[in-house]
């Protein structure tokens, strides 16, 4: 009879196969080390195999075995991938145009626990502004991200760092820098502003839209994830072009939802990386105010 055991060792798993002591017969081992690199996905890249002390006979049936476990462990990884991974998977819904805006966002997640609470960083989206296609709004954001505006009317910093983040089913809504005392938030024009959303028929996961109330527009935004879509009062901002697993792993406190008591995301840096030459609307202009 062949035995056959597996033991893990962090990356490296050891198979031991062999045949089972009968009579004076002492049991013959064969030791199979397979050692694999893995990626995001858990796709091995690389694999290291090593017979030792395998009889001339059993190197072909160890080999089979072998072939069997790489292919099971290769399908695997490519359903959990796509699933839980699916960053490396994720492609922009538009072109990605190099005089455009580039802002990112540091994304943290917070559990609560007796006397203090845990922070670990969960990744850094990069997002790609429309300026040509909505100036005043995408000025916007670029410069909640910036933070350089001063405080709000509320008394709050004119600035996306620590502010939430709010998973749901098919978006993430986040940005509200009064922290729900306006809804909405506050912009850097004021309390509100408001610009008219062109018709735009760009659909896909990763889009970043304006929200507000009856189209007068603040601080808070939501990026659109599968299955998302938008009102006809969202003003399109643009686009996520990296780290689109990182709101992911946002998205997913959805499915446990007894962790929202304990558990949540906040951004806990953002910044410009490449400014497009708009005109200027820091200030604010004087109609956009309410």
């Amino acid at each position: 009879m062949t035995l056959l055991s597996l033991r893990s060792c962090g990356s490296l798993l050891v198979m031991h196969m062999g045949k089972a002591p009968t009579g004076a017969h002492r049991r013959q081992n064969a030791r199979l080390s397979i050692n694999f690199s893995s990626i995001l996905v858990r796709f091995p890249l690389a694999i290291e195999v090593r017979l030792e002390g395998a009889a001339e006979g059993k190197q072909s049936e160890m080999r089979a075995l072998l072939a069997g476990f790489v292919l099971g462990i290769g399908a695997h990884a490519c359903v959990c991938g796509g699933h839980s991974y699916g960053s490396s998977l994720y492609v922009s819904p538009l072109p990605e145009n190099p005089n455009n805006s580039l802002v990112f966002v540091d994304i943290v997640r917070c559990r609560a626990g007796v006397l203090t609470a845990h922070r670990s960083a969960a990744g850094r989206v990069t997002i790609e502004l429309f300026d040509h296609t909505s100036p005043v709004s995408t000025t916007n954001f670029r410069e909640l991200c910036r933070g350089r505006h001063g405080k709000s009317g509320t008394g709050h910093d004119l600035c996306y760092r620590g502010t939430r983040l709010f998973p749901d089913k098919h978006c993430i809504t986040g940005g509200d820098v009064t922290f729900g005392l306006v809804p909405g938030g506050w912009s850097i024009y004021g309390k509100q502003y408001r610009e008219t959303p062109r018709k735009n028929n760009a659909k896909g996961a990763g889009l970043l839209y304006a929200i507000g109330e009856h189209s007068h527009l603040g601080s808070e935004f939501v990026i659109g994830m599968e299955g998302f879509t938008p009102d006809r009062e969202h003003v399109l901002l643009g686009q996520v072009l990296e780290g689109y697993g990182a709101l992911q792993k946002v998205q997913q406190q959805c499915s446990r939802p007894c962790a929202t008591h304990f558990i949540s995301y906040h951004i806990s840096d953002a910044g410009v990386l490449r400014e497009a030459k708009t005109p200027n609307y820091r200030r604010g202009w004087r109609f956009l105010r309410f």
